[in-house]
C-alpha cells in the first residue's frame, strides 16, 4: 500500500515534528512493507532559513524508508480570511499545486488541513482522508480573523462542506468534532483519532525535578506549569490571566513555570498582573531546557481558553503532554473536551466548578498531589494518546479505505 501524506505545517515547528513526522515514522516502523511519502508545502523563505534542517530531515527519513518531498510553493493563507478575491485565487492555486505534485499511484491520500483536502477531492481523488485536527473556520471566527455571516465566511463553510462530503473519511480529535461533521453531512464518514504524543518525550524526570526546584528555592512549593503558545492571535492571554489570578489568590504560596516560544515580556506581565513576585515564577522555552524535565518540576499543568464556537472540541496538545508526564491538570470550562476527560477520569479540576474545599484539599495535599494522581494520569495518556496507539488507528483506517476502494 502506498500512502501519501500532505501538509503545509511549517517544517521547523513542533506540530510538524510531533503530529506529522513522529506519526509517519511510527507508521513506517510497523514493518508492513507499505511505502510512505510526506509532501510538505512551505514558504520559500522558510525553507531557505531551515536549509540545514531540510537536509538532515531528508537523510533521517530516508534511512527509515520514508520519502519526503518538499516544495517551496506556499503562498500566505491568512489573506483568504479577509479578501474574497484572494480566497478564490487560493482555491485555484492549491488545486494546481496538488495537480502538479500529488502521487498518482498512491492508494491513500492523507491531507492535514482544509485547503489541501479541498484540492485533492477537487482533483477527483476518492481515497482522501480529511484530517481536520481542529475546526479551523470556527477557530478563526472566534479569534476575530474571519467575519461571520459574510459571503466570505459562507464561501469557507462551503469549502468545508465539500471536504467533508467528498472525503473517504474525516478524522477529528474529539467526539464533538464527529457531531459537527454529521451536521454538515449525515452520510459523511468520521473517525475519532486523538492527538498523538511520543511517550518517551514526556517521561517524568526525578533528577530534573529536584534540580529545578532546588535552583529556584522551591523544594516544598506547589508549582503550576503552562506549556505552549498563547494561541491564534494570542487569544489565550486574557483567560490565562484570569486563571493565574484565581489560582494565586486561592493558593498564595503558588509558584509558576511557563515553557513557551512566545514573548517573554507578555508572560512577565501576565505573572505580575496575577500578583506573582519576581522570585515566584520561571519563564523558559523548549529550546533552552528539556520539556519533560521542566514539566517534571511542576505539580500540576494549566490551560485556559476564551469561549469559542468550537469550545466543546477543545483538548490541547499541552494537556495531553501534561497527562503523559503524570501531572494533574486544571483548565477552565472553555477547554471543553479536556474538562470532560479531567472530570470523568478524576485527573484534576475545571476551575469554574471548583469549590473552596477543592482549593483547601490542594493546599493540604501540596506536592503529594502530583504523585497521588501521577500514575493514573500517565497510564491514561499512554493508553489513549501514545503514538503506538494512534498509528494503529490510522493504519486500520488506511486498510479500510484501501479495501473498500478495491472492491
Amino acid at each position: 500500500m502506498k500512502i501519501a501524506y500532505y501538509t503545509h505545517e511549517t517544517i521547523s515547528s513542533g506540530l510538524f515534528r510531533t503530529q506529522v513526522k513522529d506519526v509517519v515514522e511510527a507508521l513506517a516502523a510497523q514493518g508492513n512493507g507499505d511505502k510512505y511519502t510526506i509532501y510538505v508545502y512551505n514558504y520559500f523563505w522558510t525553507l531557505v532559513q531551515n536549509f540545514a534542517l531540510v537536509r538532515s530531515l531528508k537523510k533521517e527519513l530516508s534511512n527509515l524508508g520514508i520519502e519526503i518531498r518538499i516544495y517551496p510553493f506556499l503562498v500566505p493563507v491568512k489573506y483568504s480570511l479577509v479578501s474574497h478575491s484572494y480566497f478564490k485565487f487560493l482555491k485555484i492555486f492549491f488545486q494546481l499545486m496538488i495537480f502538479f505534485t500529488f502521487d498518482r499511484k498512491a492508494d491513500i491520500h492523507h491531507a492535514r488541513g482544509y485547503l489541501l483536502t479541498y484540492a485533492l477531492v477537487k482533483n477527483k481523488l476518492s481515497s482522501v482522508i480529511f484530517d481536520m485536527r481542529s475546526l479551523w473556520i470556527l477557530e478563526n471566527i472566534s479569534a476575530g480573523n474571519l467575519k461571520p455571516e459574510t459571503k466570505l465566511a459562507e464561501a469557507w463553510f462551503e469549502l468545508e462542506r465539500v471536504c467533508v462530503s467528498l472525503s473517504a473519511f474525516n478524522v477529528g480529535v474529539s467526539a464533538a468534532m464527529g457531531d459537527y461533521v454529521s451536521k454538515i453531512s449525515a452520510d459523511a464518514n468520521f473517525k475519532l483519532i486523538p492527538i498523538s504524543v511520543v511517550a518517551n518525550y514526556f517521561q517524568f524526570d526525578a533528577d530534573m525535578r529536584e534540580k529545578i526546584r532546588t535552583d529556584n528555592g522551591w523544594q516544598e512549593s506547589l508549582i503550576m506549569v503552562y506549556s505552549g503558545s498563547l494561541g491564534l492571535s494570542r487569544i489565550n492571554l486574557e483567560p490565562l490571566q484570569s486563571l493565574f489570578k484565581v489560582l494565586k489568590r486561592e493558593i498564595p504560596d503558588l509558584k509558576g513555570i511557563v515553557i513557551s516560544e512566545d514573548s517573554k515580556k507578555l508572560f512577565v506581565e501576565l505573572f505580575e498582573q496575577a500578583h506573582f513576585q519576581e522570585n515566584d515564577y520561571l519563564i523558559t522555552s523548549a529550546k533552552q531546557a528539556s520539556l519533560a524535565g521542566v514539566l517534571s518540576a511542576a505539580d500540576f499543568g494549566v490551560h485556559a481558553l476564551p469561549r469559542q464556537l468550537d469550545f466543546k472540541t477543545r483538548l490541547g496538545t499541552k494537556v495531553v503532554e501534561y497527562f503523559m508526564n503524570g501531572l494533574p491538570v486544571i483548565v477552565n470550562k472553555n477547554v471543553g473536551d479536556a474538562g470532560k476527560l479531567i472530570r470523568e477520569k478524576n485527573l484534576g479540576y475545571v476551575l469554574d466548578y471548583m469549590s473552596s474545599s477543592d482549593f483547601h484539599d490542594i493546599k493540604n495535599t501540596g506536592i503529594d498531589w502530583r504523585f497521588r494522581v501521577g500514575q493514573a494520569s500517565a497510564d491514561f495518556a499512554r493508553n489513549t494518546f501514545a503514538s503506538e496507539v494512534i498509528v494503529k488507528m490510522y493504519y486500520s483506517l488506511y486498510m479500510a479505505i484501501n479495501v473498500s476502494s478495491t472492491d
